[in-house]
């Protein structure tokens, strides 16, 4: 099934990786999200927990396209960092002076303006 390099860490790697995403280990995931379901419903499982295995089946399941999803974005990161710093240089424009503070004023002297400073 994969392409790898025939050595002594890729064997049981490949063999790990088929294993816990195979047929043996869709249906153990669909047990438990089964059980843990049946038990949230009894009222002997909190909510917590059971999002717990949720995640965690997903998280397991999505493996694949999650690493995939991040090498293609590392792939294409330089190619964004340079088209977001060409764009946001042609839009930089000095914005006027805003003062955000309502209450700056009342700590002056009587007769000064708050944009006297």
């Amino acid at each position: 099934m994969y392409l790898v390099e025939q050595s002594a860490l890729a064997q049981p790697a490949i063999w790990l990786a088929e294993t816990a995403t195979g047929q043996l280990a869709l249906i153990v995931a669909t047990i438990a999200v089964a059980s843990v379901g049946f038990t949230m419903l009894d009222g002997r499982l909190d909510w917590r927990r059971g999002v717990r295995v949720l995640l965690g089946c997903f998280l397991l399941f999505g493996a694949t396209s999650i690493s995939a999803a991040f090498l293609q974005f590392g792939q294409n990161a330089p190619a964004l960092a340079e088209s977001s710093s060409t764009s946001s240089e042609e839009t930089v424009t000095a914005l006027p002076k805003q003062v955000d503070d309502p209450w700056a004023a009342a700590s002056l002297k009587p007769g000064v303006a708050a944009s006297d400073e």
